[in-house]
């Protein structure tokens, strides 16, 4: 993906947090759970071969976790942007995460919600880049966007993990 670009963008939406409704306390509080933290370490793996940038992230703990193996791995610091928090405005998203990707070969991981990156993805069909078929956007799910010039020429869409037998 990154031959053929200057610039990328991953969206992660966030690993297994669990039911919210088996949450007690604030929402944006909840961990991730067994699989979730297994999804993060996968996460992980898959993206540090494209040499990540820059990290951010939801203020929400589980999206904060998700990355944190990643920013480990690569040694970079976490940045929360408001912006990715759950009910935040996706073309406002989308448009401060293209805003980061300044240099070119950047390559940005953004860590975000369930109802933040679908509307991302539809924001970038919607613009007319290139893609496949546009998957159901589930938990710890990575969406690829390719960018020449500061505009999204492609989407790519790259397989969640998955633990065996779940």
């Amino acid at each position: 993906m990154l031959e053929e670009c200057d610039g990328l963008i991953l969206l992660v939406r966030h690993a297994d947090a669990g039911d919210r409704s088996n949450h007690v306390g604030v929402d944006a509080l909840r961990p991730l759970s067994e699989k979730g933290r297994w999804q993060a370490e996968e996460i992980a793996k898959s993206l540090v071969q494209f040499r990540p940038t820059k990290i951010v992230t939801s203020r929400a703990v589980r999206c904060y976790s998700t990355v944190a193996p990643l920013a480990s791995a690569c040694s970079l610091e976490i940045e929360e942007r408001a912006e990715l928090f759950e009910g935040g405005d996706p073309k406002i998203a989308l448009d401060q995460l293209l805003h980061l990707v300044t240099l070119r070969d950047e390559v940005v991981v953004a860590c975000s919600h369930g109802d933040v990156i679908p509307w991302i993805v539809s924001l970038v069909d919607e613009s007319g880049a290139a893609h496949g078929v546009i998957p159901k956007i589930k938990k710890g799910s990575v969406t690829a966007l390719s960018l020449v010039g500061g505009e999204i020429i492609k989407m790519d869409f790259i397989s969640r993990p998955k633990m065996i037998g779940g």
